[in-house]
């Protein structure tokens, strides 16, 4: 049986955006842009829900694990990252390693004066053996939540 203590947050999307480039980029130890999305400027009290989808793969002539950082951005500053790995083998020249990540970030300070948010999903090689790290599919998608006030049943 539910009390009528419990407090239920409600919020709605008041904007949603999306960019699924056609992408087929090979990274570097440099930070390379593989999707991007703006959002207007909203209050205070607004959170964005953001998620990245990314399908890349390792070509390796060498041996030993390929690092890759993926990074989400708001105007430039890191706001959420991760760094995926995969480990392959050289025997065969040109040994490709398949992988995907998926990330999630609420982002509870979105709004940045009166000028529009830029979000960006950027990945970059932080260490590995010969071979080619390549973005082949990237999804970011922005979801604008406005909270709505605490209610009590």
């Amino acid at each position: 049986m539910l009390t009528q203590s419990l407090v239920f947050d409600k919020g709605l999307v008041s904007e949603f955006r999306f960019n699924e480039p056609v992408v087929n980029r090979n990274l570097s130890t440099s930070p390379v842009v593989i999707a991007s999305t703006v959002l207007a400027p909203g209050a205070s009290t607004e959170r964005v829900w953001l998620n990245a989808s990314v399908d890349w793969t390792f070509s390796f002539t060498g041996t030993g694990p390929a690092n890759v950082l993926f990074e989400i951005t708001r105007n430039g500053a890191v706001i959420h990252s991760a760094v995926q790995s995969i480990s392959g083998s050289s025997i065969i020249f040109g040994f490709v390693v398949y992988n995907h990540l998926a990330l999630q970030h609420l982002d509870v300070r979105p709004a940045s004066g009166t000028g529009p948010v830029l979000y960006k999903l950027q990945a970059r090689v932080m260490s590995a053996p010969p071979g080619t790290a390549t973005v082949t599919s990237a999804v970011l998608s922005a979801a604008k939540l406005i909270l709505t006030p605490s209610r009590r049943m």
